[in-house]
């Protein structure tokens, strides 16, 4: 048994060291620098190759995307400190921009598709006297075994993968010697659309242009993968490129062109020329006017074609070179105040396009501080008014335009327009506010008629005690009509004129005649905290009743 397991162990072993070793015999053994199949890449020999297996085609250029595998050793004991050729998919790193270690960047760059070689390096060309944490040591000489599985000339255009370059022809200049942002650029340019990322003809030319005025990052008319791939490029350089579909049209696509949804867009570019804007400070009068100029007439095209929003953006930066007026004269100075004003003309043209109406009223008024007489600016705030059911302050601007421009056609037409809106604003006005007031009337009327025939239907005695003429009728005496027809009211608050009244009963009748004023007193005093309560309960009704049959019984005796 332990005979047989020795004996799996050592072909494990073997097979293991089949599976680590190279196919070549030469990956195996520390081959000596005096061997002449050593090929030197730097000038002084610290990088150098000796190739195992030919490749084909061209070597990467700066700039591509090479993908390589390799088995990375020391160079004095062949020890394996990295292997990524089990990798999937294999390494791939921008080649030039020093993403790997020089000598790897070097060697890629000097490798077809398919190359396999053994790469040796000294430390200057690796990890130099610093070396790689714990890794690999100060000032250690590497031996690689490297294959270049496949490179592609596509480049990513400022670090972003949906914008790709591939370079035809150099151009003057290096990295920086490109367009900014508003930049005015000569091209000639070809657009197709690919098939997918992998392809390698597009087809399906869908626009084409020679010598056309670009402005970068201000021209809707491209897709913005355009813009930035425009950016990137040199005076006289010719290159191709790959617009992804989150930086071309996207999703939606573009029916009016022919264009499907996610579809890759190819762009054949010639840059002519291009010329950047400099701060506005540092530009002499004629050069702010050729720009705002050249502004403007592209803000032109955008109105005409619909596009308000970035026809109002260039009206916007127009105005921005026109206001710049600190190095002008007085005749400049009057120069782009008529260009200022036909801007905001403009301006408010495009905010009564968009039903900006309060804004169209704001660039007319700052038209007509200054112009006092411009009829566009009067019609343009007559129309907003009207819009905004302003229409007496429409009709008198409007009527003013015309008094300018008597034989303008279209004034008089918005001075009818506004006519009939205002009629038909009138109108249903009354309709809706004309029988309100009669509706609400008429309900009010029915509401009190039918409580006062709630109010019949119910069998209700009314007591009146307020006021006192009613208990001159004897056939229907209250409760204290009796009791009020013997006494003087003014002599109430006085107690001793009651007591000297010279209307008193006989002395016949003695104490019995006071006590019963006395008692008759009382009870007006009792009826008067009850007229204070205008509806009595039950019992104070039960009680005043018998106070009015006592009283009743004593103006009998009397």
């Amino acid at each position: 048994m332990e005979e047989e397991e020795e004996e799996e162990g050592k072909s494990s072993s073997s097979s293991g060291s089949d599976v680590s070793d190279s196919d070549d015999e030469l990956a195996r053994q520390r081959i000596p620098d005096e061997d002449p199949r050593w090929q030197s890449l730097t000038h002084d020999h610290g990088v150098k190759k000796i190739v195992l297996h030919k490749g084909w085609g061209k070597p990467a250029p700066d700039g591509s995307d090479a993908s390589i595998r390799y088995v990375g050793r020391f160079q004095d004991t062949q020890r394996v400190f990295e292997d990524n050729t089990k990798q999937n998919p294999p390494f791939k790193f921008l080649v030039g921009h020093f993403r790997v270690i020089r000598a790897l960047d070097i060697a890629v760059q000097a490798m077809q598709i398919g190359e396999k070689c053994i790469l040796r390096t000294s430390a200057r060309w690796a990890y130099g006297e610093k070396g790689e944490g714990r890794k690999i040591a100060p000032n250690k000489d590497l031996d690689y075994e490297l294959e270049v599985v496949d490179w592609s000339d596509w480049k990513r255009v400022n670090n972003r993968d949906d914008v790709r370059k591939r370079v035809l022809n150099q151009g003057e200049g290096d990295m920086y010697d490109v367009p900014d942002a508003s930049a005015i650029c000569d091209i000639t340019y070809t657009a197709q659309v690919g098939e997918d990322d992998d392809a390698k003809y597009a087809h399906e030319v869908f626009s084409c242009g020679r010598h056309i005025g670009f402005m970068v990052d201000d021209d809707p008319t491209f897709p913005a993968g355009l813009h930035e791939a425009v950016k990137s490029m040199n005076k006289y350089e010719i290159a191709e490129f790959k617009v992804m579909p989150a930086l071309g049209y996207g999703e939606k696509g573009a029916a009016e062109l022919g264009i499907a949804g996610n579809a890759i867009l190819c762009y054949r570019v010639h840059m002519h020329n291009y010329q950047n804007l400099m701060s506005r400070w540092k530009m002499e009068p004629e050069q702010l006017f050729e720009v705002g100029q050249r502004f403007k007439d592209k803000a032109r095209e955008y109105f005409e074609l619909g596009d308000y929003n970035y026809a109002f953006q260039r009206y916007e930066k127009a105005l921005e070179y026109f206001e710049a007026d600190e190095k002008m004269d007085a005749q400049e100075k009057q120069e782009a105040g008529k260009q200022i004003l036909l801007v905001h003309n403009n301006l408010a043209m495009i905010h009564l396009k968009r039903g900006e109406y309060v804004e169209c009223v704001r660039e007319c008024n700052k038209v007509l501080s200054v112009h006092r007489t411009n009829v566009k600016a009067w019609c343009r705030k007559g129309q907003s008014r009207m819009m905004l059911s302003e229409y007496k302050k429409a009709h008198e601007d409007l009527k003013y335009a015309l008094s300018l421009d008597v034989d303008n056609t279209f004034i008089k037409k918005m001075l009818r327009q506004n006519r009939k809106l205002k009629q038909r604003y009138v109108a249903n006005q009354k309709k809706l506010y004309g029988g309100m007031f009669d509706r609400y009337n008429q309900a009010m009327k029915d509401k009190k008629q039918s409580t006062q025939s709630q109010q019949s239907q119910k069998p209700t005695t009314k007591l009146n005690v307020r006021d006192i003429d009613d208990y001159d009728n004897e056939d229907s005496e209250s409760q204290c009509s009796i009791a009020f027809s013997d006494f003087n009211f003014d002599d109430m608050d006085d107690g001793d004129a009651a007591d000297n009244d010279e209307h008193d009963d006989d002395d016949d009748d003695g104490d019995d005649g006071d006590d019963g004023v006395k008692e008759s007193k009382r009870q007006c005093e009792n009826s008067d905290d009850e007229i204070k309560d205008i509806r009595p309960p039950k019992v104070k009704l039960e009680q005043n009743k018998q106070q009015t049959k006592e009283l009743q019984a004593i103006n009998e005796e009397d």
